[in-house]
């Protein structure tokens, strides 16, 4: 398929001159015929590629469309030939008025299949809208300069008009994805001048590329460029600045033809949302929001929506905000110095609590339910955030929770709260990010249930690693690596069947895993503690039934397992090496706590202690002493902490079995101790609780 020019047929100071026709059309046909011999496969792809139309306007067009007169048509291969485009060059000097007559060439235009305007640097200033129609391109050279006068209407392009006689005319929105479409803008600064507060506008299209524009100076309450309907659209390598307002408003607005009040501009109104847009390798600065929606109809979703690659500086409020979203992709992008990163909402309330029922005849999408796992189908992956208040915000809700969120491989660093999962989030998956002095929480849930923690690395959090709250149901914690966090490493706190497994905390100013606050259910497994400033686990207030097992704790400045007003709790197979100040183990104001099969080395305090307990398994083991061995002794003696025990001794590879009397131990004959020799004393209890002491003679 051919690219075609239609030379001379305007009679205007900027069109072609149609003297020159004959003479172009002659160069024309001898540089394309030698162009061609030499053109490789993919540039007639590309060539055929970029004068295609949506497949499902091809119908249409062929039949409503003509390819006009037959001697206006440069053929240097004629049987090629089933388009024609027009091709206006704008000469300097032009007007704004001169361009917006260029544009209304296309408004019910037959002949063309398509039409470019090329526009040269230079000085526009627009006292009313450009309007851009179906199958037009508006490219802009370096230094064309659009603005506002300061008496305009509030924008500078439109996407069709449908006002005023125009609508008489066959222009009349109908509503769909097909008002405005084909459609590209490429190039040039559209500068709002503090009057327009919607500077580029497309409502009801499809197929409509943005590239390569500076959009700035909006007013307030105003939009930097809005897509309302529209299915199928890229924005890229665009910088948008300049927001002159207070209200919290988005640069890039999306957003669903509801009402007049949601998106004036229309007649028609029909619930056609957003759907299948890529915004890519844009700047974002100095604005108040970046990206995003506030209103949305049930049932109604924006879908398709990928935002990749893009910078956002200085944003006074959320870099990206979105709301009733599926098959969401937001990848790569930076953010710095802003209040706010991402946030991804199911259902808004509040003060921005635009969620509408749909219109009547509307055709609704499927909810994602329970039989789905709620799943949005939304992915957060390798974005950098820096500098913010959140970092990550996901919220559901009463009315929808929000499920099939995947947050990756994200660096999150020097924000308040890192990841936020708030109310009614499940099915969702925080794994592989890098989260870095939180003043307040690296992650954060409340209320949200069946989520994972995963593989995460977090440290220098002032308050907490991972932070659980409020009506938390059956999350899992896993993986996780923690250093330097101020406060708690783990907290679970009114959460149940929380699992807390194979996490790797070190070197937290209080407890690293804290299990409190009703927090019934609770599995602490398999994770390594070390260099806790308090104690290395700590299961309080009420949260019966939890089960602390196969973890490694070294080194607590306190407590190594410390069960408090929490019944029915187990603390077995743990391996504590060196105490601290306190017990490895030790129970307070509980019922039947069980502890069993844990292995204590080098202690320098008791083992186990119980205070105000009653029916637990075990009795306390206090710290077991070994009396001095001297240089050429043959048995070793000593004290066990609890009667109950049995005490061994462990010797090159041999283990010598000691009788005990009234805690009493005593070796049977060894083979004579000589200074420097090393043994181990061994003391266990009847339920597999053991203490290895090492010696050296």
């Amino acid at each position: 398929m051919t690219a075609v020019l239609v030379l001379g047929t305007l009679e205007c100071p900027w069109a072609v001159p149609a003297w020159a026709a004959a003479e172009y059309a002659a160069e024309a046909e001898q540089e394309f015929g030698s162009a061609q011999e030499t053109m490789s496969d993919e540039e007639n792809f590309l060539e055929e590629e970029s004068f295609q139309t949506n497949e499902y306007e091809a119908d249409r067009q062929e039949g409503e469309c003509s390819t006009g007169d037959s001697e206006k048509l440069i053929k240097p291969y004629e049987e090629m030939i089933v388009e024609t485009e027009l091709i206006v060059d704008m000469e300097g000097g032009c007007t704004a008025e001169d361009i917006k007559s260029a544009l209304e060439t296309m408004r019910e235009s037959t002949e063309y299949s398509h039409m470019t305007v090329n526009v040269p640097a230079g000085e526009y200033e627009c006292t009313e809208p450009l309007y851009i129609y179906s199958n037009t391109t508006l490219n802009s050279e370096e230094g064309a300069h659009y603005y506002l006068s300061p008496d305009a209407k509030d924008h500078l392009i439109v996407a069709s008009n449908n006002w005023g006689p125009l609508r008489e005319n066959g222009l009349e929105d109908r509503g769909g994805y097909s008002h405005i479409q084909n459609v590209v803008i490429q190039g040039g600064s559209f500068d709002g001048n503090n009057v327009g507060g919607e500077l580029i506008r497309f409502i009801h299209g499809n197929n409509i590329t943005v590239r390569d524009l500076e959009i700035y100076n909006v007013k307030d309450k105003g939009h930097h460029l809005t897509l309302a309907g529209v299915d199928g659209a890229v924005v890229e390598r665009c910088s948008f600045y300049g927001y002159l307002g207070q209200s919290a408003k988005e640069a890039i607005h999306l957003d669903v033809v509801h009402n007049s009040m949601v998106v004036p501009g229309t007649h028609c109104y029909d619930d056609a949302a957003v759907r299948n847009v890529t915004i890519q390798d844009c700047e974002f600065r100095n604005l108040s929001r970046g990206i995003g929606s506030h209103s949305a109809v049930r049932g109604v979703f924006m879908e398709g929506i990928q935002i990749l690659d893009n910078q956002f500086v200085d944003i006074h409020n959320w870099a990206i905000k979105t709301f009733h979203y599926k098959n969401l992709r937001i990848f790569g992008n930076e953010i710095y110095d802003s209040a706010y990163g991402i946030m991804v909402h199911s259902v808004l309330s509040g003060r921005e609590s635009s969620f509408y029922e749909p219109l009547e005849e509307v055709s609704l999408e499927e909810i994602p339910s329970k039989g789905t796992g709620y799943d949005f189908g939304i992915e957060i992956s390798e974005n950098h955030i820096e500098n913010v208040n959140e970092g990550v915000r996901i919220v559901g809700h009463s009315e929808q929770m929000l499920g099939g969120v995947e947050l990756m491989d994200n660096v999150i660093q020097d924000s308040s709260f890192g990841v936020t999962f708030k109310g009614k989030v499940t099915n969702s998956e925080i794994s592989g990010n890098e989260i870095s002095g939180a003043k307040r929480s690296a992650v954060f849930l409340s209320d949200s249930r069946e989520n994972e923690i995963s593989g995460n690395e977090i440290d220098h959090s002032d308050k907490y690693g991972i932070y659980l709250n409020r009506r938390c149901e059956k999350n899992k914690v896993t993986g996780n690596q923690m250093d330097g966090n101020k406060n708690y490493g783990i907290y679970i706190s009114n959460s149940i069947g929380t699992q807390v497994q194979k996490n790797k905390v070190e070197n937290n100013r209080a407890c690293a895993i804290m299990v409190s606050w009703k927090s019934k259910d609770t599995v602490v497994s398999g994770n390594q503690v070390r260099g806790a400033k308090a104690s290395a686990i700590f299961v309080n207030n009420s949260s019966d039934r939890s089960r602390v097992k196969y973890n490694k704790i070294y080194k607590p400045v306190y407590y190594g397992v410390r069960v408090k007003n929490s019944d029915s709790v187990q603390a077995c197979s743990n391996y504590f090496y060196e105490s601290g100040k306190h017990q490895s183990i030790a129970f307070s104001g509980s019922k039947n706590g069980v502890t069993k099969w844990n292995q204590l080395y080098q202690l320098s305090a008791a083992p186990m202690a119980f205070w105000s307990c009653s029916k637990c398994s075990v009795p306390p083991m206090y710290l077991m002493k070994v009396n001095q061995i001297s240089n050429g002794a043959v048995k070793v003696t000593g004290t066990l902490g609890s009667r109950r025990s049995r005490a061994m001794i462990e010797l090159k590879g041999k283990t010598y079995h000691a009788s005990v009397k009234n805690k009493k131990f005593q070796s049977p004959k060894l083979p004579k101790l000589k200074r420097g020799i090393s043994l181990t004393v061994v003391e266990r209890d009847i339920w597999g609780n053991t203490h290895r002491k090492e010696i050296t003679v």
